[in-house]
């Protein structure tokens, strides 16, 4: 009867002590997990291109710097676009030292049908099309962000570099092979309390296996590439982004951003010669932060490469960070 005695005693002493096992395993699990959950992060950014501050231009159409540029003959595209939402999802991870890489997905969707826009013939006359209605998606992108890499009591850096992928069907169709780029940006301390300035500058690079060349209905039998024009890859942009802000509130800041842009396109790419890419522009507007994780943004951008009131956009914003 003893032994059983001192047998149940010790049997129970064994389960009371894996029980603890088990509770303090299952803790550290749980706290192991929540570890890991809280060193990933979430970005969800949506930006809203309303109206023009024209009441010239067809109904439904506004501004958009991303139709400007020029075609393959050299010829400045039309501005006018669909008003439109842009989305944008990123999940990151950090990782040491504040760095944090992420996996990025963006479309936009024209929200207005049948947007009229007129493109130059060879011959200098002009037709009258239609954007396209509805969704389009962008490449998908790798990225990772290393933030104050470099500085004083003067400015200081931050940077994010990206790696893309060739996801949309036009850049499978044109055979992107994938895309890299750089996107460092300067701040600078302000002794003027709620001041701040800086400058974002962006170097991209998509890769092809031919950068320019003819077309395929040309290289036909019977066919001549004579006088055709070749097809040019966009292979290169860069931009510098200067921008000065201002906090009136601890949650309300003026904001003001100069965007100009350059690009390469074909054959340009082994040389120094560069083209005006997209309309220069100015941005000004201003912000509200609910809190650390949410802010809303409104304002007006307008062309200064060609200022007119028709090359003008109202536009809002969310921002939500995780």
């Amino acid at each position: 009867m003893k032994k059983f005695f001192a047998f149940a005693i010790a049997a129970s002493s064994l389960a009371a002590h894996a029980q603890l096992n088990n509770e303090i395993t299952t803790n550290a699990t749980v706290n192991s997990f929540q570890s890991v959950l809280s060193d990933f992060t979430f970005n969800y950014y949506v930006k809203f291109l309303g109206p023009s501050l024209s009441n010239g231009l067809q109904d439904g159409a506004t501004y958009n710097r991303f139709e400007t540029g020029q075609d393959y003959k050299g010829d400045e595209l039309d501005f006018k676009g669909s008003q439109q939402t842009y989305q944008s999802f990123k999940l990151g991870y950090r990782l040491p030292k504040g760095m944090i890489v992420s996996y990025g997905v963006t479309y936009q969707d024209n929200l207005r049908e049948n947007v009229e826009y007129s493109s130059k013939n060879l011959d200098g006359s002009e037709s009258v099309y239609t954007r396209e209605y509805g969704r389009s998606y962008n490449n998908h992108r790798v990225s990772l962000w290393v933030p104050n890499f470099a500085g004083n009591n003067i400015f200081f850096m931050g940077a994010s570099v990206y790696y893309e992928i060739p996801t949309t069907e036009g850049s499978k169709d044109s055979d992107m092979m994938y895309g890299v780029g750089v996107q460092p940006s300067v701040g600078f301390y302000s002794n003027v309390p709620g001041l701040s300035y800086g400058l974002g500058f962006s170097l991209e690079r998509d890769v092809y296996p031919d950068n320019e060349f003819y077309p395929n209905w040309c290289k036909e039998p019977g066919m001549t590439c004579k006088g055709v024009y070749t097809i040019k890859n966009q292979v290169l942009r860069a931009s510098v982004s200067p921008y000065l802000n201002y906090m009136l509130t601890d949650k309300v800041t003026l904001k003001s951003q100069l965007s100009f842009d350059w690009d390469q396109d074909g054959d340009q790419a082994e040389t120094l010669e560069f083209n005006n890419n997209m309309d220069d522009v100015l941005s000004m507007g201003a912000s509200y932060s609910f809190n650390q994780h949410v802010n809303i943004s409104a304002g007006v951008e307008a062309s200064i490469s060609n200022p007119h009131i028709d090359r003008t956009a109202l536009f809002g914003s969310l921002g939500v960070g995780i």
